[in-house]
């Protein structure tokens, strides 16, 4: 018996008239090809879903569901969409790498900045650490930060500087929130803000995502979104390479653009 780790739920209507369909049952099909390990519950009629039966269905996985093309899923209906944040985050990290490389910006003026509020963000700073003179952390774990800021200095030479408020980030060619921004950040940073899902800055960039890869690109089921689908991969399968993979567009202003492009609006001169 395979082990699902997540499900997807989609529509597949059967070659008989509508009247049949309502008396249709779900079909389960389990796919076990490792490290992916997931179930696709196809329904024949998703006007007519009794919800209780395919709960029952799911089982564990009830919690972590990919949604396929035109499925709704109705309130109380005690399922719940796979969570999509976890790749959101660590694909704005392997793009924080790309474009930092691809900036055409001495160490010396690379004057960048981190929002941080918790102290879960170090990953995030050691790579803006790796491509700038300076590095500025808005976050509440000011001593996490301040050992940081000692290593770094000592490591590298870097200046790792350590604040509470939005003041000191004003000046920053390009700040990172990765977990968004605190409440009344948005109307004060006007450089560009790159984040994992829409942060209300004046100038952000957010959404990036990558080409999900063979042999994966072929399990995916018809009609299913590929970046769902591989955040469901991601976190339920743990196929951790995934958020490795080469990012290729983000959104700026809800408009999906190449990663080539923001890399020229965020350091052009």
């Amino acid at each position: 018996m395979v082990f699902r780790l997540f499900s997807v739920l989609m529509e597949r209507k059967p070659p008989a008239g509508a009247f049949l369909r309502l008396f249709l049952k779900p079909a389960v099909t389990l796919i076990d090809q490792r490290p992916a390990r997931f179930a696709v519950v196809t329904l024949p009629n998703k006007q007519h879903v009794d919800w209780r039966e395919i709960q029952a269905l799911l089982g564990r996985t009830a919690s972590n569901i990919v949604l396929g093309e035109g499925i709704i899923l109705p309130e109380g209906s005690g399922l719940s969409p796979v969570d999509t944040s976890p790749l959101s985050r660590r694909t704005l990290l392997t793009a924080l790498g790309s474009l930092l490389r691809q900036a055409d910006i001495s160490l010396q003026q690379m004057d960048t900045a981190l929002i941080d509020p918790g102290g879960k963000g170090i990953s995030y700073a050691k790579v803006l650490v790796k491509y700038s003179g300076r590095l500025r952390v808005v976050t509440a774990a000011t001593d996490l930060y301040e050992d940081f800021s000692s290593r770094m200095l000592e490591e590298y030479g870097a200046v790792v500087t350590v604040d509470a408020g939005p003041g000191g980030i004003l000046g920053s060619r390009l700040v990172a929130a990765p977990f968004g921004l605190p409440q009344g950040f948005a109307k004060k940073i006007t450089a560009p803000v790159l984040s994992a899902l829409p942060s209300g800055a004046q100038n952000g960039y957010d959404s990036f995502e990558s080409d999900l890869p063979s042999p994966f690109r072929e399990l995916k089921p018809e009609g299913v979104p590929p970046f769902v689908f591989q955040a469901a991969l991601y976190g339920a399968c743990h196929i951790e390479f995934l958020g490795e993979a080469p990012v290729l567009t983000c959104r700026r202003r809800g408009e999906k653009i190449p990663l080539e492009q923001a890399a020229w609006e965020i350091f052009k001169t």
